[in-house]
């Protein structure tokens, strides 16, 4: 008997609700797969254009996954899904190409049970009262769901899936993709080792959580390094022995937690505030958008190395954006006083942007140099220039060039002396004095 394959899906639920639903509630794939084995074969159903095979993993991830979804999360060169309605899915590549799905949903209310099931791996309900959630998959995947009221019926869902540090992407990765040189990358990943704080800032989508990733791993394995995140968890930075599992760094992953009850509530700013007594020497916080802002200043501004992102248009935005966000915490403090604060706190800037050919880049790494007054000077150290831009077989390839502009201060360079910067990285950071 040949059928359609969504309607072999419903007769197959219907089947395993009625004989086996404490096995579906459990969520045992392995024996719900050997119940729809056994379905088929009794039942001699089958799907045209589809092996037997190919019919049953799809009824399993219909009824224990997230349905034609999870080939598409379980693929390494998929970076995002975008969910515009419940019949049009969108795919981003890590090429950046954007595709639309060989699939869709088959109704609208097929679509919400599947975002329903997405979203309970958060433990969120998602319904009439709450109909925007914002959650995650196991791993490093954030979810953020809207529909009902805040949606035209026909389109049911609008659903936002996208993966963090999709790939574990090494140095030779970042050169490859265009994403800076070997001397801009060397040059925060020794300025930071050495006790420089700084901020990877930039639009959403362009690439500030990856590179801070491999930043923190890259620093020494005998340091004390504490990260915080919201929610997702990006960052897999502790090491072990492939061959004894043995933990080879001093690393701890920390992420806040929301509370119903907003007393109850662990934030970013709390833990940042509680780090300060558990002797770190590196503090990272995925992301600066509120009073946090505040806790990683006067953290960096008392011997701390700080690493931060932050979402902002451009490099000169940066500070001013530091500024509104630690008045969330001191609302009244002078606006010249706080700005002074984060320069000092945050010298380094590393500025992204994804350009038009989809290439993620480092557009610009800049340092705010103290002046005798008290005020700083924005100084670029490296930028991307962009030459020219051109259509290509109907796509933009962007073409410029990496540059180095300005070496950093002179009291950076005393500062990494102290901290213990070995003299070849010195002269290849700095130059060679005389």
């Amino acid at each position: 008997m040949r059928q359609d394959l969504y309607e072999v899906f419903q007769k197959a639920q219907e089947h395993i609700s009625k004989n086996y639903a404490a096995v579906l509630e459990q969520n045992d794939a392995a024996l719900i797969k050997s119940y729809l084995e056994n379905f088929l074969e009794v039942n001699q159903i089958a799907v045209p254009d589809m092996e037997q095979s190919e019919v049953l993993d799809r009824l399993v991830n219909e009824m224990t996954r997230y349905s034609f979804l999870t080939s598409y999360l379980d693929d390494p060169e998929v970076e995002e899904i975008n969910i515009n309605a419940w019949d049009d899915v969108k795919v981003k590549y890590a090429d950046g190409n954007i595709k639309c799905a060989e699939e869709h949903f088959h109704t609208p209310a097929h679509a919400q049970a599947v975002t329903k099931r997405v979203l309970s791996e958060s433990n969120m309900i998602w319904d009439n009262a709450k109909c925007i959630q914002v959650g995650h998959l196991p791993g490093n995947i954030r979810i953020t769901a809207t529909g009902y009221d805040v949606l035209d019926k026909e389109t049911a869902v609008a659903v936002s899936i996208r993966k963090v540090n999709a790939k574990n992407l090494q140095k030779q990765d970042f050169i490859a993709n265009g994403t800076g040189t070997e001397e801009m990358l060397d040059t925060l990943v020794q300025l930071h080792s050495h006790g420089v704080s700084m901020c990877i800032a930039g639009a959403t989508d362009s690439g500030k959580s990856t590179l801070m990733g491999w930043v923190i791993k890259q620093l020494p394995d005998n340091k004390r390094i504490l990260t915080i995140e919201e929610g997702t968890r990006d960052f897999f930075c502790v090491k072990r022995d492939p061959a004894t599992g043995k933990v080879l760094n001093n690393v701890v992953h920390f992420s806040a937690r929301r509370s119903s009850d907003k007393e109850q509530d662990i934030t970013q700013a709390k833990l940042v505030e509680t780090f300060m007594t558990m002797n770190p020497d590196y503090i990272s916080v995925g992301e600066s958008k509120g009073e946090e802002a505040m806790q990683a200043v006067n953290a960096a501004n008392t011997g701390h190395a700080v690493l931060t992102t932050l979402h902002t248009q451009s490099p000169e935005l940066v500070y001013l954006r530091l500024v509104s966000l630690c008045k969330m915490r001191y609302p009244n403090m002078d606006d010249g006083f706080l700005l002074r604060q984060v320069q000092q706190a945050f010298p380094i800037v590393a500025y992204m942007d994804c350009t038009e050919d989809h290439r993620r880049r480092i557009l610009e790494i800049t340092e705010a140099v103290r002046q005798p007054d008290g005020s700083a000077k924005l100084t670029t150290l490296f930028e991307f220039e962009i030459l020219k831009n051109v259509k290509e077989g109907g796509q933009t390839k962007v073409y410029g060039d990496f540059k180095k502009v300005n070496p950093p201060s002179e009291s950076l360079r005393k500062l990494v002396l102290r901290k213990g910067m070995e003299q070849h990285w010195i002269d290849t950071i700095f130059g060679k004095e005389g």
